[in-house]
């Protein structure tokens, strides 16, 4: 007998769509390694054949009992790890099984699980992708295995159960071809975003994590002949294609208005906001922070129902002041939209001080286990009040490691998450 009790045809079918999704894998997801372990019935452990990988040198056939795979297993989560040796699990948690590096000579740093789910939640094995580089998986890439799993799972039944497998190969290319479809939509949606500009007066850092792999999260960045910088922030509802194509829409036609006319004047800053609602797509709305800062320290900040950011200086964080917020674009009529603007609010910061912008995927992430907390706005202020020493870059960075601690390995991002900090030189 053979995998999972099978014989003849159907296990030899069995293995070449086996191979063709590993295979399958590996290309959509960029990945060094692909590879699926299934159960085998008898001994109740996790098997991986040889030819369901796409690294067979030295590879283990079985694995130790707290391995990611096994975790994902036993457990019947998925894991998103794009760091396997500093994101965290605890004690009844995942670990990585450094054993297998030290046979295939590769060192993974980002690994994707999932589980494969037969008839009435049964679990039969695990789908995998690894890769040497840190940071290389999005949630996007998992919501692709888990199609790929739900594919595999279907012919493991069908095997079982009728002896028979339909051959998945039209499902696999129309993944493949979407698959392209997104890349190219990412592609675009990268070359559109600004570089970073580089000012003698203030120092601009940014971390943009995409809850798929394009998103909503948008931004802008105008800085021109008298040292004035502009900022937005745009924050597109939901995530995923429609909401990129709207982030894009905004951004380009933000872009042409920019370079138009003066908005980085005070007393225009409204106008800005007011052309970006016109002719605003009903379906999605966008909430937009808008910022100026002056060469003397001045920071002049509007909302379009944005949350506002936080202040701080050298020496710790401003406590809030609440400023009025408009309403979000595409919600009201133009005449309701212009009237709910308020005149933008000012501030001065302190060489050193500085600001961080933040989109509501920070603050709304969720934890893992059964209480499902939210990293909430208190969360966020006490990793800043923490690190606000470090560099501009450090500190968001700081941010995002301690979203990862929160959120966990298993953890999947909901929605879109945009940081972006500007601080005034010494």
């Amino acid at each position: 007998m053979g995998i999972l009790g099978l014989e003849g045809k159907v296990e030899s079918q069995l293995i070449e769509i086996g191979e063709k999704i590993v295979k399958y894998c590996q290309q959509i997801t960029n990945s060094k390694i692909a590879s699926l372990w299934l159960l085998d019935e008898k001994t109740k452990e996790l098997v991986l054949i040889p030819r369901f990988s796409t690294n067979n040198q030295g590879l283990t056939k079985q694995i130790k009992d707290r391995a990611l795979v096994c975790y994902t297993f036993n457990t019947g989560e998925f894991v998103t790890t794009n760091d396997v040796r500093s994101e965290p699990c605890d004690e009844s948690g995942p670990i990585y099984d450094t054993s297998t590096e030290n046979k295939t000579r590769i060192k993974i740093r980002s690994l994707i699980s999932v589980p494969l789910q037969a008839e009435e939640g049964k679990r039969v094995g695990v789908i995998q992708a690894m890769n040497i580089c840190q940071g290389t998986y999005s949630p996007y890439h998992n919501s692709i295995l888990q199609l790929l799993a739900t594919i595999v799972s279907r012919c493991i039944y069908d095997a079982t159960h009728h002896k028979k497998i339909i051959d998945p190969s039209v499902e696999l290319e129309g993944i493949i071809r979407m698959t392209s479809e997104l890349n190219h939509v990412e592609k675009l949606q990268e070359s559109n975003f600004p570089q970073i500009p580089i000012t003698k007066k203030f120092d601009v850092a940014l971390e943009h994590l995409p809850c798929q792999l394009i998103g909503g999260d948008w931004y802008e960045f105008k800085h021109d002949k008298k040292g004035r910088l502009g900022v937005l922030i745009g924050d597109v509802a939901s995530h995923g294609l429609g909401s990129a194509f709207v982030a894009n829409s905004l951004l380009v036609k933000t872009r042409t208005l920019l370079d138009s006319q003066d908005f980085l004047q005070p007393i225009k800053m409204g106008d800005l906001l007011i052309q970006l609602n016109k002719d605003y797509p009903a379906e999605m709305y966008s909430t937009l922070a808008f910022a100026v800062f002056h060469p003397d320290g001045k920071m002049h900040y509007l909302s379009a129902g944005h949350p506002q950011p936080i202040l701080y200086s050298p020496s710790g964080i401003y406590p809030d002041k609440q400023t009025d917020k408009g309403f979000p674009l595409g919600v009201v009529n133009q005449k309701r939209f212009a009237s709910s603007l308020p005149k933008p609010s000012q501030y001065l910061l302190e060489r050193g001080g500085g600001c961080v912008f933040y989109t509501d995927g920070v603050t709304e992430a969720r934890s893992p286990d059964i209480k499902y907390e939210q990293f909430t706005k208190k969360r966020l202020v006490q990793t800043l009040t923490k690190n606000v020493t470090l560099s501009n870059k450090e500190l968001l960075s700081s941010v995002n490691k301690a979203l990862r601690l929160f959120s966990g390995a298993a953890h999947q991002k909901y929605d879109d998450a945009l940081l972006a900090g500007i601080r005034r030189k010494l």
